[in-house]
């Protein structure tokens, strides 16, 4: 029988196809997380040596879980992390906007929300994904997040991510990918994915992987520095 072997927090599509297929799972590697308490951030707001350890944690972080992370600063991976990086964008340039359908049946444009925005891509049936959102979705509901999150539900039932959704709060910001339009244009292989983008679209953080403490001190400051 095929083994697929996952790495900590990431579920490619070549994953999706053999699990359907009935290959049996290895999972690998114990996820040792370094928490964010350890970095010290600087009471006046994040300056550029917060940011480069904070940058510096989400590398050595990503060394043990083999997750993707690109920024301004370039990548913070190992290469075993590189076949993750979404095909389609580039930190520094601008993302296609897409009119995301809601799952309250209204619609969001990505360019229309005029603030930083954390674009987290995910599926009711990646475990990973299920794994984060409670976290995700208390950051989207803290008022002191400089970003707004946007859950994009991508590679899924509709049925199966509404009755996931229904066990989360009721206000977060999630919607549907239709015809995986932005998953294909962005390029992605894997996910979760999150991208970060600042007011005015521009790609500011790449994140293949579970966006963890270090992660989102780390988006957190990126997003702070732009202010």
């Amino acid at each position: 029988m095929v083994k697929i072997v996952l790495r900590a927090g990431v579920l490619s599509i070549c994953a999706l196809a053999l699990l359907i297929a009935g290959a049996e799972v290895e999972p690998v590697r114990a996820f040792v997380p370094i928490r964010a308490a350890d970095i010290a951030i600087s009471q006046d707001g994040p300056g550029s040596r917060d940011l480069e350890a904070l940058a510096e944690a989400v590398r050595a972080e990503n060394n043990t879980t083999e997750n993707y992370t690109a920024w301004a600063g370039g990548e913070l991976s190992p290469p075993s992390a590189l076949e993750y990086m979404p095909e389609g964008v580039e930190v520094g340039r601008k993302l296609t906007s897409f009119a995301f359908p809601t799952f309250r049946g209204d619609v969001a444009i990505l360019d229309r929300i005029d603030a930083p925005v954390l674009i987290n891509f995910w599926a009711s049936w990646c475990g990973p994904c299920i794994d984060e959102f409670p976290a995700l979705a208390a950051l989207a509901l803290d008022d002191m997040t400089p970003f707004t999150v946007l859950f994009v539900n991508i590679w899924d039932d509709e049925p199966q991510a509404t009755a996931f959704l229904e066990s989360q709060p009721a206000d977060i910001l999630a919607v549907r990918d239709e015809r995986d339009a932005a998953a294909t244009a962005y390029g992605l292989v894997a996910i979760p994915t999150s991208f970060l983008v600042d007011e005015n679209g521009v790609l500011q953080v790449v994140h293949v992987g579970n966006v963890t403490d270090v992660v989102a001190e780390f988006l957190r400051a990126v997003a702070l520095s732009g202010q």
